[in-house]
């Protein structure tokens, strides 16, 4: 199937918004694992598409994950005792009592739910940044930077490499197929740059195997945060695809397992020169 095209993709549905840093139940971020990580890989000097450099290395206690969040954490609970004060007037609130408090409980919120965490000390200053300077209602801002500080893994990944998240993609070699292992819930990411114009030419195993692929344009907002724009989405029945691309620059894949727990399979990446014939200019009158 096929998304529509130019879709923004939206990080709220993984955040508590409003008042995050008020009531104990709020996340800084949004998590989905628990405390033990995977210690066989690391993608090291990784420069995002964005230029942020994205280094994701493993975690194996939970110590270690808070600290990739503490940062942005900090930054939020300092707003929330000082300038954003004023959200603790409302009735259905619950404040922390003290600076302490609000960032235990926010750490701890945010990375005890994951599996096998990877995270990112260069996002996690990103992020902080991005706190500092947003609005009391928008705390955390709504930014991939604050949302990928720590992903979900891939336990025993066997291709070595941490593609967890949009910042650290997988440069693809175009047409060669590459070979993956998905794990449920965990999303890989590629990398390519194209043309206007050109065509992109996907293809996937077709044997009944469970997948998604997401093409997304990677950019930037007004505020310089990076920005996916969604261009297509298809499963493995739709194999093989092959679709214009109407901008220039950096674009994502995302591919990601559904249904099992385990997916293997292999995608090819290439891409053809398609439209370049100049429309006719309109006759005069």
């Amino acid at each position: 199937m096929t998304s529509c095209a130019q879709t923004m993709r939206s990080t709220v549905t993984r955040w508590g918004r409003v008042g995050l840093f008020i009531a104990v139940i709020g996340l800084m971020l949004a998590g989905c694992g628990n405390d033990t990580g995977d210690a066989g890989l690391t993608q090291q000097g990784q420069t995002s598409l964005a230029g942020i450099p994205a280094t994701f290395a493993p975690y194996g206690t939970l110590s270690e994950a808070e600290d990739a969040v503490r940062e942005a954490v900090e930054a939020g609970c300092r707003r929330f005792f000082n300038d954003c004060k004023y959200l603790c007037d409302s009735p259905f609130v619950t404040c922390p009592a003290t600076m302490s408090d609000c960032i235990t409980d926010n750490i701890r919120n945010y990375t005890e739910d994951y599996d096998f965490p990877y995270a990112s000390a260069e996002l996690g200053r990103v992020c902080a940044a991005q706190v500092r300077v947003a609005s009391c209602d928008d705390i955390p801002p709504d930014s991939l930077e604050c949302d990928d500080v720590v992903v979900e893994g891939c336990p025993e990944d066997p291709d070595g490499v941490a593609n967890y998240s949009w910042a650290s993609p997988r440069p693809v070699t175009l047409g060669q197929p590459v070979s993956l292992e998905l794990c449920d819930g965990v999303h890989e990411w590629h990398s390519f740059s194209a043309s206007s114009g050109q065509v992109l030419e996907l293809d996937g195993t077709q044997d009944g195997t469970d997948y998604r692929i997401t093409l997304f344009k990677l950019t930037d907002n007004a505020a310089g945060q990076a920005f996916l724009i969604e261009l297509g989405e298809w499963d493995e029945g739709d194999m093989p695809v092959l679709w214009e691309l109407t901008s220039d620059g950096p674009h994502l894949l995302e591919v990601r397992g559904i249904f099992e727990p385990r997916v293997r399979m292999e995608l090819t990446v290439d891409l053809s020169g398609g439209v370049t014939e100049v429309p006719p200019a309109p006759e005069e009158r």
